[in-house]
């Protein structure tokens, strides 16, 4: 969780909120919506914990009509009550909320403040939620774009969570440009660079690259491309990990697409309901891991080199030291694993990447394991965190990536040899 998150977890459980009195402000705040100065003038005059409840009881009664004085209560605030005015805009479902953020995502000095705006802004659009439009601006000579976007292919998701992502652009005056990209499901866009080309060029290098085995490419429609990008945007600020300096550069290109989705593309032609009233489904995922690719999923060795060093030296110790039996062991060790290693932000990344990896499934004529891989995504999202063990996929996954590593420690293999992560730099 961010630390603005938690600064204001923590203002919010400083000491205990009198209920009541938290709603008389927020019932003198409603009478002086109309002034916003004045009300953060009967904002700054209440304790913390109050004037932030306050806040949440004015933002939930009020709506639209709270954002100008919540939006001057980020800026002029103080921190506590500032930062919880912020998160509370995120929670107003109306176009006047998201254009607050949208304007405090840019100009705020705060960094943290800057990516708990963009958040509250892309919650609300996930829930379709937009910025009002810009009241049009004087007429002017019509800008001449430097490339348009016709075309859109994206890779396979390797063991880290990485794929390429390539668009393809028209110049105005005469050939293309490649636009490449490579994005992860945990960090975020780790890569990014432009190439000067033709579309016949273009055509020959993607039928070269397609001509390789050992990678499955797909197009994807432009503007899910685009929505892909904006998705990894958000991981990066989550991550920290730095946006290609390429990218920024290019991003007037590569930029958002008109409208956001709200669905993986998988589900255009996979029933969730179906897949929900097929629970065999969930069953057979492990069979995942036969195809080419699955296969090379696999948890970062450092990261389950632990669980897989308690199992090997429980195997070779000729002394018996619990009464635990090794299909006992074996269910202890794997279940902690998956408690210790899938925390939210694990769990959505591989939910994603079935998610995408069943369309992928989908345009190479693999309709039932697409429906294999939806399952294990639905799966993920629906199942509590503390019954995740249970979960076919992800203990198939997990035992795979612990047997593997003891199968590297009994070769003997140097550990640094064999640790990867998703925060590497592309090679």
């Amino acid at each position: 969780m961010a630390k603005l998150r938690k600064a204001t977890e923590r203002a919010r459980t400083a000491e205990p909120v009198d209920a009541a009195a938290a709603a008389t402000l927020a019932d003198q705040l409603r009478e002086q919506l109309t002034d916003p100065p004045a009300g953060l003038n009967i904002v700054a005059s209440a304790s913390g914990p109050v004037a932030a409840a306050a806040l949440d009881v004015l933002a939930r009664q009020a709506g639209a009509d709270a954002v100008p004085l919540l939006a001057l209560a980020v800026e002029r605030g103080a921190p506590p009550v500032a930062d919880h005015a912020l998160d509370a805009l995120g929670d107003v479902p109306d176009a006047a909320a998201a254009g607050a953020l949208s304007r405090l995502a840019d100009t705020l000095d705060d960094k943290d403040q800057r990516k708990a705006a963009r958040r509250g802004l892309f919650r609300l659009r996930s829930l379709g939620i937009h910025p009002p439009a810009q009241a049009a601006p004087a007429p002017a000579a019509p800008v001449q774009p430097r490339a348009v976007l016709y075309r859109a292919l994206a890779s396979h998701i390797d063991g880290m969570g990485s794929r390429a992502l390539w668009l393809f652009a028209d110049r105005p005056l005469g050939g293309a440009y490649l636009l490449a990209f490579v994005l992860n499901d945990l960090v975020g866009m780790k890569d990014a660079y432009v190439r000067d080309s033709t579309r016949k060029r273009l055509a020959a290098r993607e039928a070269e690259t397609r001509g390789h085995e050992g990678t499955t490419w797909v197009e994807l429609p432009v503007t899910y491309a685009q929505w892909l990008i904006q998705e990894a945007l958000t991981l990066n600020d989550e991550s920290g990990f730095s946006v290609p300096t390429e990218y920024r550069h290019w991003r007037d290109v590569a930029g958002p697409p008109p409208e956001p989705y709200e669905r993986a593309l998988a589900y255009e032609e996979v029933s969730r309901f179906e897949i929900k009233m097929r629970p065999e489904l969930v069953r057979d995922t492990p069979a995942l891991f036969e195809q080419p690719e699955v296969e090379g999923w696999f948890l970062g060795f450092q990261e389950v080199q632990p669980y897989a060093t308690e199992l090997r030296r429980a195997r070779e110790s000729r002394l018996v030291l619990t009464a635990e039996s090794e299909e006992q062991r074996q269910e202890r060790v794997v279940g902690q694993a998956i408690r210790e290693l899938f925390g939210p932000a694990q769990r959505r990344a591989l939910q994603r990447r079935l998610e995408e990896t069943a369309y992928i499934f989908l345009r190479t004529e693999r309709l039932q394991l697409a429906k294999l891989a939806v399952a294990a995504a639905v799966e993920m999202a629906d199942t509590d965190a503390v019954l995740l063990p249970r979960h076919p996929f992800v203990r198939t996954l997990v035992e795979r990536s612990i047997e593997l590593a003891i199968r590297a420690e009994r070769a003997g293999l140097d550990p640094r040899e064999l640790t990867r992560s998703p925060y590497d730099a592309v090679d």
